[in-house]
């Protein structure tokens, strides 16, 4: 076995205890479970806050120049009122989002309201796919997609993971284990 292909952990990490129960069956082992990196609150809202930011810029100038009065205070706060609504949102959106790879499957749980499961087994994985545009990669951060057999493009995505070189280097292994004459996965 290869430095990329680890052992199984004796004991599975410690966001094993956030997975629903029933979803890893008995006869798995837990490799991975991750949650987004700190970095998906903000990144997920940013286009939020630049429109934010553009709408309030605008108000200013329009009172500025004395096109018409705006109450630029009750505005302002509006816009703050909605930049934190919009950051709990986000919030709530990496609590309930959760990443997992056993020794036979990828899954992805996500959502807040309707909640969302993605799983597949490591032998159906046919590639796996590392991006990391300029805002992930200076937070650290990156996003590896899957694509399975019988599919013309990506199926899922682990959003913005931490460390995202190790994490695709872990997963790809183990599909290429997977994948092997005798290997797990279903």
């Amino acid at each position: 076995m290869s430095a990329l292909e680890p052992d199984i952990p004796a004991t599975p990490p410690p966001l094993a205890a956030a997975i629903p129960a029933g979803l890893v069956r008995p006869d798995e082992r837990v490799i991975l479970a991750l949650k987004p990196s700190w970095a998906f609150v903000p990144l997920v809202c940013r286009r939020f806050w630049l429109w934010l930011a553009v709408l309030a810029l605008g108000a200013w100038a329009v009172n500025h120049w004395g096109l018409f009065t705006l109450p630029i205070d009750r505005l302002l706060l509006g816009a703050v009122a909605a930049g934190v609504i919009r950051l709990a949102i986000s919030l709530l959106q990496w609590l309930c989002r959760i990443y997992v790879m056993t020794d036979q499957r990828v899954i992805r749980i996500k959502g807040v309201l309707w909640v969302r499961v993605f799983e597949c087994g490591l032998s159906r994985v046919q590639n796996t796919d590392l991006s990391m545009p300029l805002a992930q990669r200076a937070l650290g951060a990156g996003t590896l997609y899957f694509a399975t057999a019988g599919t013309a493009g990506r199926d899922a995505a682990w959003f913005i993971i931490p460390r995202p070189a190790e994490m695709h280097q872990v997963v790809a292994a183990w599909v290429r284990r997977a994948q092997k004459p005798g290997g797990t996965g279903f």
